[in-house]
């Protein structure tokens, strides 16, 4: 039997189709929130290095040359040089409140973990998919 024979077969898409893919329609749609929540739950809002206390922000933070403070550096103690923040960060969460970035600070040399873990996320669904199946028919039954 050739594909034209089995598709002659098989009838045109009917009630049965459209239930069945329906049901697979609302059962995958939470993977779908799954997804896109990383966007929503990894957003990076406006941080800065902590400042030590009575200290000013330009005592303490270098500023770029497009005339923003610097994010991921401070001046180090003779005040010429810059290091990497030593006491962590303050994050402006006015606009987009607490995510997973500021909880963990996942900034500056760990900013690229949130894309990583969407990845690995994505990653996971892609051999899921190609090998449940395989997998389910050889010890499911």
């Amino acid at each position: 039997m050739d594909v034209d024979e089995a598709l002659k077969l098989a009838r045109p898409i009917g009630r049965t189709q459209i239930l069945i893919l329906a049901i697979n329609s609302l059962i995958t749609i939470d993977r779908t929130f799954l997804v896109l929540s990383t966007v929503f739950i990894a957003e990076t809002s406006l941080h800065h290095c902590t400042l030590c206390t009575n200290c000013t922000l330009a005592d303490v933070i270098p500023v770029q040359h497009d005339g923003a403070i610097s994010q991921c550096e401070e001046f180090a103690e003779n005040g010429n040089t810059t290091q990497p923040c030593s006491n962590g960060w303050t994050y402006d969460t006015e606009l987009y409140g607490q995510s997973i970035v500021s909880d963990w600070d996942l900034v500056c040399d760990k900013d690229s973990l949130p894309g990583l873990s969407q990845s690995i996320l994505l990653l996971g669904f892609g051999f899921g998919s190609a090998f449940t199946g395989m997998i389910a028919d050889k010890y499911g039954r």
